[in-house]
């Protein structure tokens, strides 16, 4: 004897609605959270680390996904396309069935695919019909809503978005290459209490090859020796490198520290992450390298600076748009995610509580419907304290 197709259905329901509340209180936990750091902090911080926004720019890099669009939209959208199969397919055959029949009455009546009750406002339970017609206008918003961002950032039109993740792969990509992996995991080790400029000058007389480069490539392999350097003990660097420093696998160590750089900082002065050349501790040790030759060590300021305006406009270019961002960040966490949490738990509520039978009878000792739940003085009280929460978080979301 196989399982039910409307138990599967049942279950289906539940996990997708359960998966969307998560999802949305993650959204909605990691702003409040930030938000939190930000406003409690001692010292007040730009870092990109403490703001949500850059947190959600960041997710491309994190899950590797090649494409502008958030993995969240992603998942929510495949979520809302399952969903909207099984609460529109019989809608929708019927709307077909009576323009072939020339009849354009339709019933009051939702009829989920694969589930084998009908919800009809005029049978058993009216609550139970609005319960799923709620869900069914619910999907249906969610569903085109999240269809539209999609569309809408494939064809190109979320510019400001595109801009910020462009800045931000570049970013990742002058780190990438300028970072030497052997010298960044000798500079952030934690067990070894000697100064970093003392590891530094050590590393460089162990690298006997250095002085038989030609040299530009002498001037460029300095160079990254003095980026390095500058990731490994600057204070807009210090939270990454601890997390890094506890990381047991250092093999992979430049891949990681390069993803979504930007982010990952703790900098103290906004858009200006890389100090002058003329502040570096290590300028003595980058000087007797060449011998203290002008030129030489011209060349190398004259790189260094470069690498740092760079880094410091893809900085700006991220960061200029975050009124705007921010504008839209809101309003989809206003507007889009308090109502996915709110309805994502009715929805859980009803299919596991009064659509299973068997666990409300041993809750309850006795199966109760809906409609009786409903006029329970007590749920007055839960519907009051539950808008009043709800009500915060709305205002909470405005004025952070």
């Amino acid at each position: 004897m196989g399982i039910p197709i409307s138990f599967i259905t049942w279950i289906i329901i539940i996990l997708l609605f359960t998966i969307n509340l998560v999802i949305n209180i993650s959204h909605l936990y990691t702003f409040l959270y930030t938000k939190f750091i930000i406003n409690t902090s001692p010292i007040k911080s730009q870092a990109p680390r403490y703001e949500s926004l850059y947190l959600t720019h960041c997710e491309n890099n994190i899950y590797g996904i090649n494409t502008q669009t958030n993995s969240r939209i992603y998942i929510s959208f495949i979520i809302f396309a399952i969903l909207s199969i099984i609460f529109f397919s019989n809608f929708i055959s019927s709307f077909i069935y009576n323009i072939i029949k020339n009849k354009y009455q339709m019933k009051n009546e939702i009829k989920l695919l694969g589930y084998d009750k009908f919800f009809n406002k005029s049978i058993k339970s009216e609550k139970d019909y609005y319960v799923i017609y709620l869900l069914f206008i619910y999907i249906g918003v969610s569903f085109i809503y999240y269809g539209g961002v999609m569309s809408y950032e494939s064809i190109g039109y979320n510019t400001t978005e595109n801009d910020a993740s462009y800045n931000i792969r570049s970013i990742d990509a002058i780190v990438e290459k300028n970072l030497k992996c052997d010298l960044y995991n000798i500079l952030i080790d934690k067990d070894d209490y000697t100064p970093e400029i003392n590891r530094l000058e050590k590393y460089i007389t162990t690298e006997n090859n250095i002085n038989e480069l030609t040299k530009t490539d002498k001037i460029e392999e300095i160079n990254r020796i003095l980026f390095t350097y500058t990731v490994s003990t600057e204070l807009s660097f210090h939270h990454n490198n601890v997390k890094m420093a506890l990381t047991k696998d250092k093999s992979d160590t430049c891949s990681e520290v390069s993803k979504c750089f930007f982010v990952s900082l703790s900098n103290f002065r906004n858009n200006d992450i890389f100090p002058d050349y003329d502040v570096l501790k290590c300028r003595e040790v980058i000087s007797k390298m060449v011998n203290y030759n002008t030129e030489s060590i011209n060349e190398i300021k004259e790189n260094y600076e470069k690498i740092r305006n760079d880094v410091n406009k893809h900085s700006r270019n991220i960061t200029k748009n975050k009124d705007y961002n921010m504008m839209y960040y809101k309003f989809h966490l206003l507007f889009v995610s308090l109502s996915a949490i709110l309805i994502s738990i009715l929805a859980i509520i009803f299919f596991v509580f009064f659509e299973c039978s068997s666990l409300n009878t041993l809750i309850n000792s006795y199966y109760i419907d809906i409609d009786t739940y409903f006029s329970n003085k007590h749920l007055i009280f839960i519907k009051n304290y539950l808008c009043v929460i709800f009500g915060i978080l709305g205002v909470s979301i405005i004025i952070l």
